[in-house]
């Protein structure tokens, strides 16, 4: 289905409009008789990468129709730390979750003490220890590259 988008002396009016919604108003909208709408292209929304933010979208013009554009950029460094905590941050809560959840259904799970500890000891480890989390750490990932590979990077 084309959409439409008002444009007049070089500005966007509102957001784009579906063909079938303008004809509804207008209905002897064409391309020609088009009161002020140009052909809207929409663009998709490109894969963000893991430490990249997405500033903004807006519309630009295109050779008679428009179309939407993204600006996308690192995170700053600032920025790209916060996100990795928050991250470890999760982990360690949901590490913490899954050891109440094994203290709940270790007797359904037939579990003697001596593997219900292994299991805590194994989910702490992954909670606490930041290797487990290679797309977090390993090179290429951050803007402030180590030049370090995952494993690397922590040994």
């Amino acid at each position: 289905m084309k959409q439409y988008i008002k444009y007049i002396n070089n500005n966007f009016i509102d957001h784009p409009v579906l063909e079938d919604n303008l004809l509804q108003v207008y209905p002897d909208f064409t391309e020609t008789n088009n009161y002020g709408y140009i052909l809207f292209n929409r663009v998709d929304i490109p894969k963000i990468a893991d430490f990249e933010v997405l500033e903004s979208e807006h519309y630009i013009y295109d050779s008679g129709t428009a179309k939407n554009e993204f600006n996308i950029r690192p995170m700053t460094q600032q920025e790209a730390i916060n996100k990795k905590q928050q991250l470890i941050e999760q982990c360690i809560r949901d590490a913490n979750y899954l050891l109440s959840v094994i203290d709940q259904i270790s007797s359904i799970m037939n579990l003697t003490e001596q593997q219900k500890q292994e299991y805590k000891q194994k989910l702490q480890y992954f909670a606490l220890n930041p290797v487990m989390y290679p797309k977090l750490c390993c090179t290429g990932e951050m803007p402030y590259d180590t030049g370090k590979s995952w494993p690397e990077m922590y040994n």
